[in-house]
Formats: structure tokens, sequence, C-alpha cells
């Protein structure tokens, strides 16, 4: 095999079961990938988004479905002809060869000619941010340079899909961001069409071009990352956005309401008990207990200052509202405010979204968004 096929080819996942250990980690699994894009997938540990990349791979066997690149079925073939390229976890890079050498590994196994190697290593490294870092050991590189060092050697034989196993996931603070920051640069270069997982919400939205999440082995949401961030399926979907300021309400006559306080209005909405969450966006800011609104179109909730704490560039302020939902507010660095003080919160209700009341203990399965 001296040549790589063309890149970015679509994937399709249909009906993808998986048992090991006698439990069910897949469970009928449906994706749809468009070439050149990058699809990102939510969820806790053990959701099964890890089995998922390595089910596509073809390094765990199947109870049932099919993976298909480019419209071609390779379901049955074994995971070196299957054109994918795959950053594990721990990287696995090989500790004793230069870091030339690791990038260049699959293109020596796929029979390129020294100077193409050479030529290729050259250019990778140059997109990821690494010229002149043929000749370092791969133990002397810090942990966000192994991580580009990976990438580069993933991405080398040009793959028609590319999966990145949390490849993030151990990197400090500041290297994380720098890396979402440069890593969509280096994707769209690369052509490939990309299935990143990751258990951290801002990683996934910064980073997917589509967004799945996933729960007990199934998908629970798929859409534009936006989508989901306005219109999340249930609260479980919620919940692994990092969304949490959740709670019982009861609806009358299209008004919500949490114990004594009107929230909002949302005409149309059935009457009688609902869930409401409020998306982080939707709160404003704090003002005085009395006073007007700052916005016709914004709430003024009366709410108890619960805690407050200074975070460098500001402070962040926990308030409840009738006792029942927590909400957190970001304020000026100098802002003090003292548990049990009477506030209003200011909100905007259409970044609020109204759910049934669960059947189960997963939340609802429709919503009532703005």
């Amino acid at each position: 095999m001296g040549e790589c096929s063309a890149v970015g080819a679509a994937l399709g996942i249909v009906g993808l079961s998986v048992s090991l250990g006698g439990r069910r980690v897949l469970d009928s699994v449906d994706l749809e990938v468009a070439p050149n894009t990058t699809l990102c997938i939510l969820g806790a540990s053990g959701c099964g988004k890890t089995t998922l990349l390595r089910a596509v791979a073809g390094l765990v066997e199947l109870d049932a479905g099919e993976v298909s690149i480019g419209g071609r079925e390779i379901t049955s073939l074994p995971p070196h002809r299957r054109d994918v390229g795959l950053v594990f976890q721990d990287l696995a890079l090989f500790p004793h060869r230069r870091v030339a050498e690791n990038v260049a590994f699959g293109l020596r196994m796929a029979g390129w000619s020294v100077r193409r190697q050479e030529a290729r290593v050259t250019e990778l490294l140059d997109l990821v941010g690494l010229a002149g870092y043929e000749q370092r050991r791969v133990s002397s590189l810090s942990g966000g340079e192994a991580q580009r060092v990976a990438l580069a050697r993933s991405i080398a034989p040009s793959p028609a899909v590319l999966l990145l196993d949390e490849p993030l996931a151990a990197l400090d603070r500041e290297l994380h961001r720098r890396l979402v920051e440069d890593l969509p640069q280096v994707l769209d270069a690369s052509g490939a069409t990309v299935v990143h997982v990751t258990h951290d919400p801002a990683e996934a939205l910064a980073l997917a071009d589509r967004l799945a999440v996933m729960g007990d082995g199934r998908v629970l949401q798929v859409g534009e990352p936006m989508e989901l961030w306005k219109f999340p399926v249930s609260e479980t979907v919620a919940r692994l956005l990092g969304m949490d300021a959740i709670a019982d309400a009861e609806v009358r006559a299209g008004a919500v309401w949490i114990g004594g306080v009107e929230l909002f209005h949302r005409p149309g909405a059935p009457d009688g008990p609902a869930r409401v969450l409020v998306r982080p966006d939707a709160v404003r800011g704090l003002g005085e207990a009395s006073g007007d609104h700052p916005d016709p179109r914004w709430c003024r909730w009366p709410a108890v200052v619960s805690a407050a704490r200074f975070v460098g560039a500001a402070s962040e302020i926990s308030v409840e509202v009738a006792g029942r939902l927590r909400l957190r507010v970001a304020a000026g660095i100098g802002a003090v405010r003292a548990p049990g003080e009477p506030v209003a919160v200011v909100v905007d209700p259409s970044a609020c979204v109204l759910w049934p009341p669960p059947a189960g203990s997963d939340g609802a399965d429709d919503l009532g968004g703005a």
C-alpha cells in the first residue's frame, strides 16, 4: 500500500451494538458524519464513547451493526485496512524513538520512500507547531508537545477518518486551552473526517461541527452545538452540557412558578407540574431587591445570596430563588455580597427551557423551549 486514499470520506454507523464482559456497552447506535467535518461525542465516563471509537477502528467485536466509510461497508475489514487513524488517551508514542520516527511510523509501514517520509514529517510538525523537533527524544517532550506529536503521527498517512479518544484530558488548564484553540486549524488542514470524544462540555462545544451526547450506550441527542445548547431534549443532556440550574416548577395559565415566585410566561405550556432549566446565558446579572426592569423582555426574580467567591477576573455569586433554584452569577471584581442578602437576579426568559415532569429518573423526552 504505497499511496493513501482520498481523505474526508463520510462515516456511517448503523445499529452498532457491543457487549463487553456480559454487559451491553453500545446499544443500537446510529450516527452519520459528513465528509471533512468534526463530530464531537460528549458523555460521562462509562457511557460507551471510547468503545464506539474502538468499534469504528475494528478493535472490538460487534454484536450487531455496520460501519461504512465513503459508502463502503468496512465492518469485516481488519483495523489496518479501514483507512482510520486513532489517537489513544495514553497517546501510545514510542518512547525509544525520536519525534520524526514516531510521526513517520505509519508512512514507513505504508511503504513511503525515505524522502517522502521526511517531507511529510516536516510538513506536519510545522502544522502542529513543532517545527525543528524532528530529532527530539519523546521522553524530553512536555505533555502538550507529546499530544501534538501523537496528532501528527495519526494524520500523517492521510486517513479518511480520524478518531480522537479524549486526547486533551491529561493536560493542565493552560495547555488544554491552547490546544483547543489550535486544534480546529490542524484538523481542517488534515482534511479528515473527525470523531472526537470527550467528557468536557466546553471542549466539545468549541470543537464540534456537530455534537452527539451519549448516555448508557445510546445517543441521547445529536445536532449542531448551538441547537443542543438552546434546546437540550432532556435533563440528562442538559447536565452533560454543564447546565445544572434545574428545578421543579408549576405551570398555571401559561405562567411558570417556583414556590411563590412567578418566573416567566410560556404561552401554550400545559397546566401542571414541570421541570425548568435556566441556561447560564439566561442570567444577565444582579440587581437590588427592588427596582425597575433593565429591559422589558427580561425578568427580575427575588433571590437570596447563598455564597460568594473570588475567581480572579470576577466574583461568582450563588443565589437561590424560592429556596429551590440555585443560579450562579458573575459580578464585578469588587462586588461584595454577603450570604443571606436579598437581591434580584435579572434573567432573559427566552433562554429558559421547560420540560414536562419526568416519567422516570432520566428526565423528560420532549421540551417546550422558547
